[in-house]
């Protein structure tokens, strides 16, 4: 009920399950994940671009997604 002194704070969870919605949704088309290693990398995929995509905009967040699927080759001496 912190909602009701704290304008800040949103009374309700509209803005979390839209957020959950495509990945729902491609759970369901996909007919789920085949096993149990498939849904946890499906599960840290979409944590990590959900939070590329409140971090960056824009060409920040295409360069990110790039760096994070093919990360520069560290540099040999």
């Amino acid at each position: 009920m912190r909602f009701l002194d704290d304008p800040s704070i949103e009374p309700t969870n509209n803005r979390d399950e839209r957020a959950l919605r495509p990945a729902v949704i491609a759970r369901k088309v996909s007919h789920c994940t085949k096993t149990e290693a498939g849904t946890r990398a499906f599960e840290a995929w979409t944590s990590v671009v959900n939070t590329l995509v409140r971090t960056f905009t824009g060409p920040g967040l295409l360069d990110a997604i790039v760096r994070l699927v093919h990360p520069a080759t560290p540099q040999t001496a």
